[in-house]
């Protein structure tokens, strides 16, 4: 018999990582439950399947195998009682994603956590060589009854949010296959990397320079120290910073960031056709990391630039021009 689900996980630190893990085993726990009901009993499934054996004996420990409600109440509950910085819970608060919609974002992540579920979802699918779930699946296991799109739709928000990407796009829709976004599912997990990406560079808050500390003169110190408060208080959401290269630009954007509390992610190369693109995945990866994402730009005289949207950054957003 499961535990009950407000102190199932109360011995659990309240980390991201701890966080990370228990969004994927519910995810496990709803996989687990539909392989199950693909074969005639579950004797047979597991004989299919035998690593599964050690994920339903973990879950039957803990929790219960299929019971999405379950584990959305058990993680609630632990979560209340967490006051730190959770990357996931950061982000489903600034996308509204419901918890559907992170049990099919951790389905799709789970070759990245154990390769043998690849084995099965080419098994299931009868697709040799495809080892991500597709949109056919994610949908058939996680439709209800009365659905009228919503899976579809919670798919469609996880790619708009640059959290999965389509590994066969010229095949068939309902035959295309997700997986996570490297530098996302990493920042899922609570890790932390200086370099996520090679247009990317983070800067946690302890390693960026205090306010007070830099050199300016009194005029610009004086507008400066007005700027966390408005940032802060949603009155303004964009910091635009310009000056020479090598003129202290960053740094000035970075100790505004640490008076927040936040980060600073540096975004680069934000031309050609992967600008959206990269604007949705920084925007995410903003939250996840709570930083204030900078983008590094220098248009020519006289030349216009239109930025991506970063949608779904919680924070303020920083730009940084040349002259």
């Amino acid at each position: 018999m499961a535990q009950p689900a407000a102190h199932a996980f109360d011995d659990l630190p309240r980390t991201p990582n701890h966080h990370f893990r228990l969004h994927y085993f519910a995810s496990v726990s709803h996989v687990i439950g539909q392989v199950v009901a693909t074969f005639p009993t579950a004797k047979v499934a597991f004989e299919e399947f035998p690593f599964l054996i050690g994920y339903r004996e973990e879950l039957a420990r803990r929790g219960t195998v299929g019971d999405a409600a379950w584990w959305r109440d058990a993680i609630h509950a632990w979560e209340l009682m967490a006051t730190g910085h959770l990357p996931l819970r950061a982000l489903r608060e600034a996308a509204g994603l419901d918890a559907r919609a992170l049990a099919l974002l951790f389905c799709c992540g789970l070759t990245e956590e154990d390769g043998r579920f690849g084995l099965l979802f080419e098994a299931l699918q009868a697709t040799p060589g495809t080892h991500r779930p597709t949109m056919g699946l994610l949908n058939a296991w996680w439709r209800e009854p009365s659905d009228v799109g919503e899976v579809r739709g919670a798919l469609r928000q996880l790619r708009d949010l640059g959290l999965t990407r389509v590994v066969n796009p010229d095949a068939p829709r309902v035959e295309w296959a997700l997986e996570p976004n490297g530098p996302l599912w990493d920042a899922l997990r609570g890790e932390v990397h200086e370099s996520p990406a090679p247009w990317l560079r983070y800067r946690a808050a302890s390693a960026l320079a205090p306010l007070e500390e830099l050199v300016l003169p009194d005029a610009v110190r004086e507008t400066v120290a007005r700027v966390p408060l408005l940032l802060a208080s949603g009155q303004v959401r964009s910091l635009i910073v310009r000056g020479p290269n090598h003129g202290g630009r960053r740094t000035l954007v970075g100790a505004v960031a640490r008076t927040l509390g936040r980060g600073m992610l540096e975004v680069t190369d934000l031309g050609g056709e992967a600008a959206d693109e990269r604007g949705r995945a920084a925007g995410t990866l903003a939250t996840l990391l709570h930083a204030v994402p900078a983008l590094v730009v220098d248009p020519g005289p006289g030349e216009t630039l239109t930025l991506p949207a970063l949608a779904w950054a919680d924070g303020p957003v920083a730009v940084v021009l040349g002259r």
